[in-house]
């Protein structure tokens, strides 16, 4: 299954990211602090066998909400 998780780069977010990715599951985090988001992919890169992209969104995502 493929999920999205908002707020997916600490706390509650982080945790059930890394049990699903644990489960099997294709699992795209969202954050809003790219050093965060980062940290947390050269962490699970080194512990599963996932592969690892960060994304970043240069702009500030106000323009989906209008």
């Amino acid at each position: 299954m493929n999920i999205v998780i908002i707020g997916g780069s600490r706390g509650i977010g982080k945790a059930a990211a890394r049990e699903l990715l644990q489960d099997g599951h294709k699992v795209l985090i969202v954050g809003r602090n790219p050093k965060t988001l980062e940290e947390t992919g050269k962490d699970w890169l080194e512990q599963l066998p996932i592969p690892v992209m960060p994304v970043r969104q240069r702009k500030p995502l106000d323009w989906c909400m209008q």
